[in-house]
């Protein structure tokens, strides 16, 4: 099961691309997002949203792509 939306933590709703590049209209490039990964930020397109059992726990996930540092 993929997921086309999900909501932040700090109540940002985001797209994945798997959604917006299905939309007849312009895409909203709400599928950027910023990661902070061991003190590393950097910026990710989210691909899609998906489930995954983890040590028997049900957990969401995301298959990003991250941008390179400019």
């Amino acid at each position: 099961t993929r997921w086309a939306q999900l909501c932040l933590p700090n109540g940002q709703v985001t797209q994945s691309a798997w959604k917006e590049n299905t939309m007849s209209r312009q895409p909203r490039m709400a599928r950027n997002v910023k990661l902070c990964i061991d003190g590393h930020m950097s910026i990710a397109e989210v691909y899609l949203y998906f489930n995954m059992l983890l040590h028997n726990q049900q957990k969401t996930f995301a298959l990003v792509s991250e941008f390179s540092q400019p």
